[in-house]
């Protein structure tokens, strides 16, 4: 072979080697950090993202709609229940997790969205969103029901130390959940 076509054939290659790393990165990061993604690859999560967060939009608002009229529900059957017993700690305490709940969820939500961006911009990023609001609202919303009942407990909110008319045992009573005030809840579960 001639050095000519040696030379050639050696910037060829090159060319193509260039030609492979110029292609199919995509980035949204300052410091130019890349993920290299095939044509094949670019086109699927293109219609993916696409067409899911298009699906996505319509459907988010219907959704959000619907949960909040759930929660308002909830909330009232709550109001109902502690007006019959002269009580407000079931509503305080759904209030309470309704917010969290929200709260947690658009907090996951931002927090999976970085992370699945970092990881594979586009489809990560609707996919971590996702997740990660789930996941927040979800933990968000069971915590902050457990630590509500803590600390309604521990001030004695819509509770009191009584003595049971059935066994003379002193026991604590959750106004806020019974009806039956007299009796402990071993003494009203053989009544049962």
């Amino acid at each position: 072979m001639s050095k000519s076509t040696e030379e050639s054939s050696e910037n060829s290659k090159t060319q193509k080697k260039k030609k492979k790393k110029e292609g199919n990165w995509v980035t949204d990061d300052p410091a130019g950090k890349a993920v290299h993604v095939s044509a094949a690859g670019a086109q699927t999560a293109g219609k993916i993202g696409g067409d899911g967060l298009a699906t996505i939009g319509q459907a988010a608002p219907v959704l959000q709609v619907a949960a909040v009229a759930y929660d308002a529900y909830q909330i009232g059957r709550n109001v109902e229940k502690d007006k019959k017993r002269g009580t407000s700690r079931n509503t305080v305490k759904k209030v309470t997790t309704t917010v969290a709940t929200y709260g947690g969820g658009f907090g996951g939500a931002l927090a999976g969205a970085a992370i699945g961006t970092a990881i594979f911009p586009g489809v990560g990023t609707l996919v971590g969103g996702i997740v990660g609001g789930v996941s927040g609202g979800i933990g968000f919303g069971f915590g902050s029901g457990k630590a509500a009942e803590a600390i309604m407990d521990k001030a004695e909110y819509n509770t009191y130390q009584a003595v049971c008319t059935t066994c003379q045992r002193p026991f604590l009573c959750r106004k806020y959940q019974t009806e039956d005030e007299r009796n402990c809840e071993d003494c009203q579960e053989e009544k049962d």
